[in-house]
């Protein structure tokens, strides 16, 4: 859990001073969002078009959730920095499908993740990160700023 992020929306390319400004505004607002509890429950694949991934699903405080996943790009709006609010899903990338995926195995590993539910654990901040371009498929970005949430 330490090391997984769960995306919210993407920024593209941003000035210095927007990036100050964004991280000043999201700070604000995170701080004031309550910390869900949440856990894995099932899986999913193929859910829209051009997905090409297979998910975990998540469970628990799922409206805690959300309002943080529609309040960062409530709040980067503000500043007049456009993101897509449809982004945000409340799963996790787990990989992608590819040419050499078959139908059975990719039915075979939905099932598995539906009959998985996973450790809960209290999701205690939001991250402002970079992409790093070539950094690989481990360490794909790079944590600028954890923001805490609101404590209980």
């Amino acid at each position: 859990v330490v090391r997984m992020h769960i995306p919210i929306t993407t920024f593209g390319h941003l000035t210095r001073v927007d990036s100050e400004l964004l991280a000043d505004a999201l700070r604000t607002a995170v701080a004031t969002w309550e910390r869900p509890t949440l856990h894995f429950t099932g899986g999913t694949a193929l859910e829209f078009p051009g997905d090409r991934a297979v998910w975990a699903r998540l469970g628990g405080d799922l409206d805690r959730l959300q309002v943080i996943g529609q309040g960062v790009p409530k709040v980067v709006q503000r500043l007049g920095i456009f993101v897509d609010r449809r982004q945000f899903r409340p799963w996790l990338s787990l990989g992608t499908i590819t040419e050499e995926t078959t139908a059975a195995y990719l039915e075979e590993l939905v099932a598995a993740l539906d009959r998985f539910a996973g450790t809960t654990w209290t999701h205690e901040h939001v991250s402002l990160m970079s992409g790093q371009p070539g950094g690989g498929p481990r360490e794909p970005y790079e944590e600028l700023e954890r923001m805490p949430l609101a404590a209980p």
